[in-house]
Order: structure tokens, then C-alpha cells, then sequence
């Protein structure tokens, strides 16, 4: 599969996520919107990288890869905690 087509099955899915969110939320479903909001952002941001680095996903955990990519477009010395 072309990269362009998972950035958008990534992104495509991350907005039913979101929808399914609002969806718990207007229905006072509090936890399953608070996790459907998680994996909504979590597909998100998987889109925005894999288009930014090309790095495809083998697991959920997408944390490693986003601060690598974080500090290496601020730098080292702006993500430095004060």
C-alpha cells in the first residue's frame, strides 16, 4: 500500500473515532468517549507522521517515534524541561 493511502486510512479512521467520541459524550457515556477521543488523536498523529517521516506502525505505542520527531524539529535546548 502507498504511503498517501495509509495517511489517509489513518486519518479517515481517526475522524470515525472522533465521531464515535461525540457521539459517547452527548450520550453521557464519559469513559468510552474519553477512549475513543485517545485512539481518534492516536490515529491522528500517526497520519501526521508517517506523511512527515514516512516511518510506517507496528504498534499503538506511538510515543517514542512522536518525541524523536518532536525534538528533533525544536532541538534539543527548547525540549529541555525548566
Amino acid at each position: 500500500m502507498e504511503t498517501d493511502e495509509e495517511v489517509q486510512e489513518f486519518y479517515s479512521l481517526s475522524r470515525e473515532y472522533l465521531t464515535a467520541a461525540e457521539d459517547n459524550l452527548l450520550s453521557g457515556l464519559v469513559e468510552p468517549a474519553m477512549f475513543n477521543a485517545i485512539h481518534a488523536l492516536e490515529l491522528a498523529l500517526k497520519s501526521v507522521l508517517l506523511k512527515t517521516t514516512g516511518e510506517n506502525f507496528k504498534t499503538h505505542n506511538i510515543g517514542g517515534i512522536f518525541g524523536k520527531h518532536f525534538k528533533e524539529s525544536l532541538g534539543t535546548k527548547k525540549c529541555r524541561a525548566t
